[in-house]
């Protein structure tokens, strides 16, 4: 990787996070999957190749369903079920356990997608460990870049309303959003670690000018593909496992994608969010809307 680290995408859910990583994945240097969500269970090893006996089974145990989700997300990242188990079946660690553990198979997953994509980097999301986990990440991966997406608060509380998973709270959500940006920030000045907060509103108003700026600091050259996002190869794309996003990403940016907060919230939630957040939705540039 001609030492350059990993790069980790993280962010609240709905903030824009597997935007931004199919249009790193566009570039062609880069392989950028999706979240893997690796933490649990207690043997990662032993656990996923046993849940690959419920495959497609509609009656899977519910014990072995995040165990199915999580060979989903291999899939996204361009690794199938047959290459998945023959990569455990020939890891060195049997018991996948401790975090160390974890990321050595994380890292020889994501070698594989590389390789098989002809690239010489890779990325992944990490979504909320963004706030509460990646000070383990960066003593595992010291090389690493790490960018947090930030997307307008409103428009974050409100498409994460929307959603059957998570927190159907209002200020819950607001809070979460605040949280993140405030633990990142610390985590990353205390440690030393490498961090760039990418402003989603920016991303869909100002592309080229937005992603050639975090290119740079990721120490990548330019390339025009990463502005044609929808119109380039991706596993995630191939094998969306049931993202709700799959869709909407084979179409361009949409201006859209800004605002929608208007017609989803009320007035009334629209002040509690400006409440709990204005201080950031300033500082962000979030007024109105626009960033």
């Amino acid at each position: 990787m001609a030492n350059k680290g990993p790069i980790f995408i993280g962010g609240l859910g709905r903030s824009g996070t597997t935007l931004l990583a199919l249009m790193l994945d566009s570039h062609h240097d880069i392989k950028c999957g999706p979240e893997l969500h690796f933490r649990d269970p207690l043997n990662l090893h032993a656990y996923i190749l046993d849940a690959m006996n419920y495959i497609g089974n509609e009656d899977c145990p519910r014990n072995f369903r995040p165990g199915i989700k999580f060979i989903g997300r291999v899939g996204r990242l361009g690794i199938m079920p047959g290459d998945l188990m023959h990569i455990l079946l020939h890891h060195p660690d049997k018991r996948i356990q401790s975090f160390t553990e974890r990321c050595a198979l994380i890292d020889r997953l994501c070698e594989v997608a590389m390789d098989k994509a002809a690239k010489i980097r890779w990325g992944l999301k990490i979504m909320n460990d963004i706030a509460s986990d990646f000070k383990e990440y960066a003593e595992y991966w010291p090389a690493a870049r790490f960018i947090h997406v930030i997307k307008d608060p409103r428009d974050n509380v409100n498409g994460l309303l929307k959603v059957n998973w998570g927190s159907d709270s209002l200020e819950e959500i607001a809070d979460q959003w605040v949280y993140t940006i405030v633990t990142s920030r610390d985590t990353a000045r205390k440690n030393k670690i490498r961090l760039y907060e990418i402003n989603f509103n920016r991303l869909v108003l100002d592309t080229e000018l937005t992603i050639r700026k975090l290119l740079r600091w990721l120490r990548e050259d330019f390339d025009p593909n990463v502005l044609r996002h929808h119109e380039m190869p991706h596993s995630f794309l191939n094998h969306p496992a049931g993202h709700p996003s799959a869709e909407q990403l084979k179409e361009p940016i949409d201006l859209s994608y800004v605002g929608k907060y208007r017609q989803g919230l009320s007035a009334a939630q629209i002040e509690t969010v400006e409440k709990m957040t204005m201080p950031y939705i300033q500082e962000l540039g979030f007024i109105d809307g626009i960033g």
